[in-house]
């Protein structure tokens, strides 16, 4: 177990790291749209959410999804443990559950209004670049661990299988919401499968109906399987609008009053 905690961190920070800076290059060279005058106060916002959320995470949930994946697994729970499926069957049905809960716990989070209380903090970035990807209320981050950890007991998801999963979710995070100009071909060739910064982007439109689409992480597909895929945004314009009317003030940029939004709103975004 030891050996995959250790493999786990290292390749998650390396590839964190490394994305991070791919993204900082390619976000300067072809940007999609021009950053805004608060670039550093957002950036400096997210970030320090950041590693809020690491350091809570880390108290809170001690059990990290791979090693909570390696003590089901020796004990025998989840449905693939009984199942006894090959191994690669095994990592594929895992990876793909993982991110079907990840989509599932995402389009709760736009249904319920208590649940959007908290997750609005993310929607309230006033721009779209690959930090917004960090911008998550501490209550959404520890909520979607919880999920993560069920899934893997539920569905009795292999170590190796939640080791993808978890980095191709955090790479998706980053790269959906960067601000790159993908050529339109490729794009439309990508979003088949993959979640891309143009089909996310959607997402955080304030245009009707905007918000409630495009709820995938990295496959896009399950978009399509629920009914929730738009191609366009309903404003019918490229350049969309970001974040929410209500938190317009550039104040909720700064991580205090981040921390307090879920407490200054009772809307709740189909």
């Amino acid at each position: 177990m030891d050996g995959w905690i250790q493999t786990f961190q290292r390749l998650s920070m390396w590839s964190f790291f490394g994305i991070v800076i791919l993204l900082v290059l390619v976000e300067w060279a072809a940007p999609r749209r021009v950053a805004s005058s608060t670039l550093t106060t957002r950036w400096t916002g997210n970030v320090a959410l950041l590693f809020l959320n690491s350091y809570l995470l880390r108290w809170l949930t001690p059990v990290a999804g791979v090693t909570w994946a390696a003590i089901c697994q020796r004990r025998g729970w989840g449905i693939l443990s009984w199942w006894q499926a090959p191994e690669w069957v095994a990592v594929v049905v895992a990876v793909a559950s993982i991110d079907l809960a990840h989509y599932l716990r995402h389009w709760l989070f736009h249904r319920n209004t208590w649940l959007w209380r908290v997750h609005v903090t993310h929607h309230s970035d006033l721009d779209f670049d690959f930090t917004t990807g960090l911008r998550f209320h501490p209550i959404d981050a520890v909520l979607s661990t919880v999920v993560l950890l069920g899934t893997v007991t539920l569905v009795g998801a292999p170590p190796l299988a939640v080791l993808l999963a978890e980095l191709l979710e955090r790479a998706s995070v980053l790269v959906e919401h960067a601000n790159v100009r993908v050529p339109l071909r490729i794009d439309r060739l990508l979003r088949l499968l993959f979640v891309t910064p143009d089909m996310h982007r959607i997402h955080h439109s304030r245009a009707p109906g905007d918000t409630g689409s495009n709820l995938a992480t990295t496959f896009s597909f399950w978009d399509r399987v629920f009914g929730t895929y738009r191609a366009t945004s309903s404003s019918g314009s490229a350049e969309l609008v970001i974040g929410l009317a209500e938190f317009d003030d550039p104040k909720h940029l700064r991580i205090h009053w981040m921390l307090a939004q879920p407490f200054m709103t009772d809307d709740r975004r189909n």
